[in-house]
């Protein structure tokens, strides 16, 4: 058997065969060539697989997997979690690309630090035009370049978690036994799943670095299913509700690390999803229709029950969170959720900058 690479990619494709060439040719461009890729494959209807094996060829390091379609990009990722081979996986999805010298980057940063269980990257993004151009208009780092922490908490509690973190799956290099040793899986079929799956990754990670480069870029474009309003991303949200009741019910992590943990559920997905009606796609204006919030915030939050697991998380929390308790409660109610849906945008662009520049609690002016 071959020795195992440092690096496996997983390349996650699903009707991506106007995009899967250049994401293809990002991988076999880079510097640092000790990496297999496996590049997994849901049933696609536009050739996608077809584009893949043609921009593949004849390299040895890639290896295509097909399976049929799940609804999301869970599958695929779990498969690569379970079938990698490599000591560090890195994921990319099949509209984006990685920078030439990213898995370089990486291998040298683990050769000064291996015991490393997480390494924080950074991304560009690209938002796509009219003639299908991607043009850069920014992108993100997480935490100061070069650091590093003892454990995955430490860095969290280092960075702005609460507000402005992103939990996006491809933004770090995670240590494969990490995930596959503590059954760190993604919801099947879920969107939106790197919501509720990301905080958890870190919160059971050892030594975490954040790496001086930025290793990827991201594509924002019409045609992700990402950013697709409908009823399945709104329901889809509302598991991940639940799934962070559940998980600061059980207090599966530092007590000290309870009310930051409260305040980036709050300001991250509890409101913005069901109050803003805009969280399926924020820079592409587009507005999920008012009926799915409130049905999905019902299959979250409809049962006294689930209503006083939330609460217990907006205490926790405190400060300006408190006062989204009533706001949540009456759009619960039937012919009240568009005058929560008001009251909640003048909340946050009129009163909450002034009570935060009044009682100089740091934030980004959302409660998503």
């Amino acid at each position: 058997m071959r020795e195992a690479p440092l690096f496996s990619v997983i390349a996650v494709c699903c009707n991506v065969a106007p995009y899967a060439e250049r994401m293809i040719g990002s991988i076999r461009a880079q510097g640092y060539a000790g990496f297999e890729c496996l590049a997994v494959v849901e049933e696609s209807d536009d050739g996608t697989e077809r584009v893949i094996r043609k921009a593949i060829g004849d390299d040895p390091r890639f290896r295509v997997v097909t399976l049929p379609r799940s609804g999301s990009a869970s599958a695929s990722r779990n498969w690569g979690i379970d079938h990698a081979r490599g000591g560090y996986l890195l994921f990319v999805d099949g509209d984006d690309w990685i920078e030439p010298d990213a898995l370089e980057g990486f291998a040298t940063l683990l050769a000064a630090h291996p015991k490393l269980d997480l390494i924080a990257g950074g991304s560009y993004d690209y938002r796509q035009l009219a003639d299908g151009v991607p043009v850069r208009s920014g992108g993100h780092m997480q935490g100061t370049p070069g650091a590093r922490f003892g454990s995955g908490v430490a860095f969290l509690e280092s960075v702005d978690f609460a507000d402005r973190w992103i939990p996006a799956t491809w933004m770090n290099l995670y240590r494969r036994e990490l995930l596959h040793g503590n059954g760190l899986y993604q919801a099947p079929g879920r969107l939106h799943q790197d919501d509720e799956w990301t905080y958890r990754v870190f919160l059971k990670a050892g030594a975490v670095a954040v790496a001086p480069f930025r290793h990827y870029d991201y594509r924002i474009h019409a045609a992700s299913v990402t950013h697709a309003p409908g009823p399945k991303t709104m329901y889809d949200r509302a598991e991940n509700v639940k799934s962070a009741c559940r998980f600061f019910e059980a207090g599966e992590y530092p007590a000290s690390f309870r009310r930051t943990l409260a305040r980036h559920f709050c300001r991250h997905f509890l409101h913005a999803p069901f109050l803003l009606r805009n969280y399926s796609g924020k820079r592409l204006r587009r507005l999920v229709p008012r009926e799915d919030c409130r049905r999905a915030l019902l299959a979250c939050l409809g049962t006294r029950e689930q209503f006083r697991s939330y609460c217990r998380i907006v205490r926790a929390a405190g400060g300006a969170q408190l006062w989204f308790i009533p706001l949540m409660y009456l759009a619960r109610k039937r012919g009240f959720f568009r005058l929560s849906e008001y009251f909640c945008r003048f909340w946050l662009n009129r009163f909450l900058p002034l009570f935060r520049n009044g009682s100089g609690e740091k934030g980004a002016r959302h409660a998503g």
